[in-house]
């Protein structure tokens, strides 16, 4: 059953990038909606 814990590890992976660019675009486009 370790496969299981990869695969858990990896989804942990993924939500947190998709979490941080998800921070990341919208700060960038809060600096854009600023400057404008």
């Amino acid at each position: 059953m370790d496969y299981v814990l990869i695969v858990f590890a990896l989804m942990i992976l993924a939500l947190i990038c998709v979490f941080a660019f998800a921070l990341w675009s919208q700060h960038r486009v809060a600096r854009k909606k600023h400057k404008k």
